[in-house]
């Protein structure tokens, strides 16, 4: 390969900021980061000018495989890493937990299915669970203590419970950029919509699975 092609094939880091932006680039992926116009417009466009060249570089030298989703002004990208030994890097990502995943699911029923679009802090999404869905409290409460693999028996001190666990969910859709979180506000981003391709029988049937578990 002579010196052109090689410029060519790392064009991404010759541009204006291409080396921060690039950074900024592996950082965000190692954790698993969804990349979307709405949630980092600068690394989103850098993304896409250079996608070519940055899809085969983060395939072949960071096992890494981006994957395009979403339509017109909601497209995003996320990584899917590739099992092999060749790794540069320790990834530092954690695997979603499970009872993240179940308030993933009442979240996604709450704002898409219910249409609760004044849904925009972390304290309304609890009001909403313990007012406006009292039938599925209990069993919210109990699948939360199941998965942290315990014995516990239901009390009300579990309230505490669930909203501490809410909010280390919201802090890990945050770090995926499913939403964008400031304190307590948060507001959705288009990649939450990736909720869909990975449980969608559980939404179409979350209030039977709720209340079966």
């Amino acid at each position: 390969m002579d010196e052109a092609e090689v410029t060519k094939k790392y064009n991404f880091l010759e541009s204006e900021d291409g080396a921060v932006l690039f950074s900024q680039l592996v950082e965000a992926l190692k954790k698993g980061a969804h990349i979307q116009y709405d949630g980092d417009k600068a690394l989103f466009l850098y993304l896409e000018k250079y996608i070519d060249n940055l899809m085969a570089y983060f395939e072949r030298h960071e096992n890494i495989f981006l994957e395009k989703s979403g339509s017109e002004n909601s497209i995003y990208y996320f990584p899917v890493f590739l099992s092999s030994s060749r790794s540069n890097y320790s990834l530092d990502r954690t695997p979603l937990p499970k009872e993240h995943i179940l308030i993933a699911l009442l979240l996604y029923k709450a704002y898409y299915i219910d249409h609760n679009i004044e849904l925009t802090s972390v304290k309304k999404f609890l009001t909403l669970i313990r007012v406006d869905m009292p039938d599925l409290k209990k069993n919210i409460q109990r699948l939360l203590v199941k998965t942290k693999g315990t014995q516990e028996r239901f009390t009300e001190k579990n309230e505490g419970h669930i909203a501490n666990e809410v909010q280390r969910a919201f802090r890990n859709f945050h770090k995926l950029r499913w939403i964008d979180l400031k304190e307590d506000d948060f507001t959705i981003l288009p990649a939450f919509q990736r909720v869909t391709r990975e449980f969608a029988d559980y939404i179409n049937h979350i209030n039977e699975w709720f209340k079966d578990e």
